[in-house]
């Protein structure tokens, strides 16, 4: 692709907390909005460069495969595929399929919560290249409507010539009923 691209998305589909539940697999479908910053020639942007429209389809089935209740330790897997349903020449989709597998685990402690996941991204586009990610979160119920939590979380390079990246964010949950 000739042109430099970043591609930035939320998904529609979100999900909190892995294993609150009883459930030990759960299916994932996302069709995330997708936005792109745009350098090349492209007569559907706008004036600072955005395109903005439907991405690609993320499609996935998380499976608990340990759950403890005397340790409160919860292990699992999340098997993804992206299907390329985005418009890729106006920079909104990989343009290939990509696949994704992630490993997660979460432990309980009285107010404690920890919880992360490790996966590798294999990425069909040419452009892109295949990549490890990792994340963990430490989070303390403050109140039964507060949860304040860190996150640490940090990728291989996603594109070629890129360094590495590693990241820390402060997290909030707050019920409001």
């Amino acid at each position: 692709m000739g042109n430099q691209c970043s591609i930035h998305s939320r998904a529609f589909a979100r999900h909190r907390g892995y294993g609150r539940t009883a459930i030990r697999s759960q299916l994932r479908i996302a069709g995330p909005p997708a936005k792109a910053r745009n350098s090349g020639q492209n007569r559907m942007r706008d004036s600072n460069g955005t395109v903005a429209g439907a991405g690609d389809l993320l499609l996935g089935v998380k499976w608990r495969f340990f759950n403890s209740e005397k340790s409160q330790l919860q292990l699992g897997a999340y098997p993804q595929v992206l299907a390329p349903t985005g418009n890729h020449p106006r920079g909104l989709g990989e343009g290939r399929a990509a696949f994704v597998l992630p490993f997660l685990a979460q432990k309980n402690w009285e107010k404690w919560t920890v919880y992360g996941n490790i996966g590798y991204w294999w990425r069909g586009a040419n452009e892109a290249r295949d990549y490890f990610y990792a994340g963990a979160v430490l989070e303390r119920e403050i109140s039964e409507q507060l949860e304040l939590g860190v996150e640490l979380f940090g990728n291989s390079p996603k594109e070629r010539g890129r360094p590495f990246r590693v990241g820390v964010q402060c997290r909030r949950h707050l019920e409001i009923e």
